[in-house]
């Protein structure tokens, strides 16, 4: 029997009712002539993005719009409660009354399994409202659907077809009930203490990723691309950003064999998350970095079959990385790339904060045998 390749569930536009309200939900391009509204949407995201009881969200224009939305097709919507949107009166909405937000940039999926099925998505982040405010998830599907909505009319004038785009979203802790995921795992957050490491082998070494290393990272982004079942990443040219901006330390560990040029064998990517733990009992760094993702080559010459050389690189990138900042003082990596060989033997060294439910869901496609195992996909945004 033939197995079903990944489609779309539904190619037709949605329609306005009552969840779908264009009249309250405003989208429009990131670098379109409505960034006054930025400030406000920063704040909201200060304020309602993550439980400020224990974390702060230390999110800026200029993070936002220079280091995340980046692509000139990434979007963003506002929710303005009960205010009716008419269009020629947009540029005199009250943008401090914005109540709820939430953002989109395309993304490119690529499915190793089922060749000729790359294809353009986008990844919804920043789902927020105001957490004043009652019926919340009510708005929050408000502006879901609306933004769905808006944004297939956007992408129309951009294509000359409107139809409904594609869309992978993460939920964290509370997971989507009643839905298959695309991937589900755990996500484990760490305190950082000091510990010494082993020395790297001979003919091994280090190396960080910048400007001068195009060529390394375009080969280690196709590598990706290709060892993964599932890879969600920015287009090429934009993480070309990632070299010299501040939001992603890339890694990789390089080994040279007598007579032979030297081979990438692990990689290791670094997000600064921006995020704070605010707890009393927090003896170090309050900021948090995140594990990404990484990725053991499966044609690397180095002998490595327990991933020791695989875990080691992980500490040496790990320590250059707190060596270079002194702000980070808790680690969070979630279980999905080659991350889980890593956690396998960080977990009986160093001491665990926090295990929290996490899953992708894809919306408006259906990817056949869904969920995948964590360990076969890699999402870098």
């Amino acid at each position: 029997m033939r197995q079903c390749a990944p489609y779309i569930k539904k190619h037709s536009l949605p329609r306005p009712g009552i969840f779908c309200v264009p009249s309250i939900v405003k989208t429009f391009a990131v670098q379109s002539s409505f960034s006054q509204c930025f400030p406000f949407v920063v704040k909201l995201l200060q304020g309602y993005y993550l439980d400020n009881t224990t974390h702060l969200y230390h999110m800026t224009v200029d993070r936002l719009v220079n280091q995340i939305l980046t692509d000139p097709y990434s979007v963003i919507s506002i929710y303005v409660g009960n205010r009716r949107i008419a269009p020629s009166y947009v540029n005199a909405l009250d943008y401090t009354q914005i109540l709820g937000t939430l953002t989109s940039r395309p993304m490119w999926m690529f499915c190793s399994r089922y060749s000729g099925q790359t294809r353009e998505i986008h990844l919804l982040d920043h789902i927020c409202v105001d957490g004043r405010m009652p019926r919340q998830e009510r708005i929050v599907r408000n502006v879901i659907q609306t933004h769905v909505y808006n944004h297939a009319h956007l992408t129309g004038h951009h294509t000359g077809a409107h139809k409904t785009p594609v869309y992978i979203f993460k939920k964290e802790v509370d997971l989507c009930k009643g839905v298959v995921p695309l991937v589900q795992t755990k996500v484990y957050t760490f305190v950082l203490r000091k510990t010494p490491i082993q020395k790297l082998p001979l003919n091994y070494r280090l190396c960080i990723l910048n400007k001068n290393h195009e060529q390394l990272w375009k080969a280690i982004y196709a590598k990706i691309t290709a060892q993964f079942e599932i890879a969600v990443m920015t287009n090429m040219v934009s993480t070309l950003d990632w070299l010299t901006n501040e939001r992603y330390s890339i890694f990789a560990t390089v080994y040279k064999t007598p007579g032979a040029p030297e081979s990438v064998h692990g990689v290791y990517i670094f997000e600064h998350t921006h995020i704070s733990w605010e707890q009393p009992e927090m003896e170090v760094a309050p900021y948090m970095l995140r594990l990404a993702g990484s990725i053991c080559f499966d044609d690397s010459p180095m002998n490595d079959p327990n991933k020791l050389y695989f875990f080691r690189g992980f500490l040496h990138s790990l320590r250059q990385m707190l060596c270079d900042s002194k702000i980070f003082g808790v680690l969070e990596i979630p279980q999905m790339s080659h991350n889980d060989w890593i956690l396998s033997k960080w977990r009986t060294k160093y001491e665990m904060k926090n295990e929290t439910d996490m899953a992708y869901y894809l919306y408006n496609m259906v990817y056949p045998r869904s969920p995948i195992m964590a360990n076969r996909m890699m999402i870098l945004g």
